[in-house]
This record gives structure tokens, sequence and C-alpha cells, in this order.
């Protein structure tokens, strides 16, 4: 999810006349049109101008990989069917794996969750999903904002950073609980 450039896509309800994806994730920004062409583009800079939300998500993302490398060193030293270590040290090793893991999901919890609500609060706007209590009272005049399929909705990489979440919470809570057991 870190390096997909999913993390949101243009909603295609708008559009009317031309087949186009447009995908943007955290380092790039790609388009695809229905003749099969499809393209690629770099952020014009890494950290500097760019939106808190993708900042964020870059950030913790990143950390939370650096997070999950530690993990998987940590517990292929300390697994219980490895004697490579003393087994007074197998214990400490063990839970400072299942602890990087809860951390580095709740950073992905983090950096995603916050993308996701920048992306929410974005199609809410532009799709005047805000205002809908005054366009009842206009009787028969609709949405006066004409997004022609340029506002954005959740990406897949999104839905995956989320599951993962879920999954990494429950793994680091179950390494935790057996190491638990044995002490």
């Amino acid at each position: 999810a870190t390096i997909l450039p999913y993390w949101k896509t243009n909603d295609p309800s708008g559009a009317v006349i031309e087949w186009r994806e447009v995908n943007i994730g955290l380092w790039h920004k790609c388009t695809g049109y229905s003749t099969g062409i499809f393209s690629c583009d770099d952020f014009d800079s890494i950290w500097l101008g760019q939106q808190s939300e993708i900042t964020t998500a870059r950030v913790t993302m990143c950390v939370a990989q650096l997070l999950n490398l530690i993990t998987f060193a940590l517990f292929q030293l300390s697994a219980p069917w490895t004697t490579c270590l003393d087994e007074d040290l197998q214990p400490r090793l063990m839970s400072w794996a299942g602890t990087c893991t809860i951390i580095s999901n709740i950073l992905v919890a983090i950096g995603s969750g916050y993308y996701g609500s920048r992306v929410l609060t974005d199609y809410a706007t532009l799709t005047g999903l805000y205002h809908r209590d005054q366009q009842f009272t206009n009787f028969g005049s609709g949405s006066s904002v004409n997004f022609n399929g340029q506002t954005m909705i959740f990406g897949g990489s999104l839905y995956s950073a989320w599951v993962s979440v879920l999954f990494g919470l429950a793994s680091g809570i179950l390494v935790l609980c057996g190491v638990c057991n044995v002490t």
C-alpha cells in the first residue's frame, strides 16, 4: 500500500464523454485512458509543498515499514522453535516484537485514517453533501456543483491498509498473549 498509486481514485459516475481513470498515491499520480494509454508522474517535491495528509501518511507508513523490519528480525531470533538465544532473553525479545507490531499498525491506522478523512471531506465538499439541506429548500434545482468525474474516492491501497491494520493488531496481541503464557 505504501508504494502503490491507489490511495484515491476518481469517481467515474460523473464522467460522460470519455473514460479516464486517475489514481493518486503517496509518491506519484497515474492516469489511464480508454485508449489504453497509461502514464505516471512523480510529485514535484517529496516533502516540501505537499498537503499535510500526504506528508503524514508518508512518514507514518515509512516508519511502520521500518518497525515491521525490526519485528521480523526480532521474531526470527526469538521464535519459540529457535535455540540461538538464552531462554531468559527469548520472551523479552518476543515481547519487543509484539510491541513493535502494535506500534507499526497504529502508525498505519493514523496515516491512512488521516488521508482517508481528507478524501472523504473533499468528496463531500465537491458533491454538495455538506449542503444537502439547502437543496431540499430549492425545490428541484438539484446540485449546483458539476464535478464531472473530478471527485476522488477511496482507492484500493486505503482499503488494504485498513485491513492490514486489523490483522496486524490481532497478530501483535496474539504474540503478546503468547509471551504472557510462556513467562
